[in-house]
């Protein structure tokens, strides 16, 4: 299975730089994923869960969530990414 490069940020700075095999999100006209090598792609997203599935656990199970209230997402030669608006609960797990 292969991955692609997976960067998350919020305006304070990255909360996220890594591989992915598959990304989840909410988009304003409905929930996309990208596996690698997807088409460019720029969305904008609404509330509610990233989802991020790593190589080693597979697409079943994810390896990291975090729970937005808005943000944007750019996938082009295999990058994405994620610059995002956290919730006030998610806020507090990160710092």
């Amino acid at each position: 299975m292969s991955t692609f490069t997976l960067k998350i940020a919020k305006k304070e700075g990255l909360i996220y730089d890594g591989k992915a095999a598959l990304v989840t999100m909410p988009g304003i006209l409905g929930d996309i994923g990208f596996l690698p090598h997807h088409a460019p792609y720029v969305v904008g997203l609404k509330e509610g869960a990233i989802k991020i599935y790593s190589q080693e656990k597979g697409l079943s199970v994810s390896e990291r969530t975090f729970f937005i209230k808005s943000g944007h997402a750019y996938f082009h030669s295999n990058d994405c990414f994620l610059c995002v608006c956290l919730k006030k609960e998610e806020e507090k797990k990160i710092q």
